[in-house]
């Protein structure tokens, strides 16, 4: 959680230094398209007290926005993105299409707080150690138990957003409420750190 928490406090960090005279927010009213692409900082949250370290993906995708007024905007957006962790010398790898639907609210000139619940839907996973790579399904069939991943998952995710000269720079974090395994005694929910750039039409 330490290295959650860091992380995204560098990410604000970063949006807060991106200061411009063409600071810009979308007209009310307005529907807007932005495609996006940046990178994940990823891990696996548990009851226990196991040490998991994070694993470094991208993501890609758009989100469209419409501004109810002059402060407040909806947005909602496909991103797939690829998550997971670090187990010392293996490495779980979740890959998902997801789609956040969030409140922008506008408290400056192009600077948005954001909030609202994201669906994941699972597109891939594997288990990879020393080059090989394995699917959870069938390492559930040789080691016991039932490893496998859901197919659905739900966060909340929570950023800011800068927007001048139509770039956009966008910073969140994604809290997992549910558990990512089908096994009830595997308690893991994903956490995810998330900077990317955009583009608005």
């Amino acid at each position: 959680m330490k290295k959650f928490v860091n992380n995204l406090a560098i990410a604000i960090a970063f949006l807060f230094s991106a200061t411009s005279v063409n600071a810009q927010t979308p007209a009310a009213g307005s529907i807007t398209v932005t495609p996006m692409v940046g990178v994940n900082f990823t891990n696996l949250q548990g009851d226990n007290n196991q040490t998991l370290d994070s694993k470094v993906g991208i993501n890609v995708g758009a989100e469209a926005l419409y501004m109810c007024n002059d402060n407040i905007g909806i947005s909602i957006g496909a991103m797939y993105s690829q998550q997971g962790c670090k187990v010392k010398d293996t490495t779980l790898g979740i890959d998902y299409v997801n789609v956040p639907v969030m409140l922008n609210g506008y408290v400056a000139k192009g600077l948005a707080l954001k909030a609202g619940v994201q669906a994941g839907f699972k597109v891939n996973d594997k288990a990879t150690a020393n080059g090989v790579s394995v699917d959870l399904d069938t390492m559930s069939k040789l080691v016991g138990g039932d490893a496998t991943v859901k197919s659905f998952d739900v966060s909340v995710p929570v950023g800011i957003s800068y927007e001048f000269k139509n770039i956009v720079l966008d910073a969140r974090a994604n809290l997992g409420v549910i558990s990512v395994f089908k096994d009830k005694n595997l308690s893991a929910r994903n956490s995810t750190v998330q900077l990317s750039l955009g583009y608005r039409f």
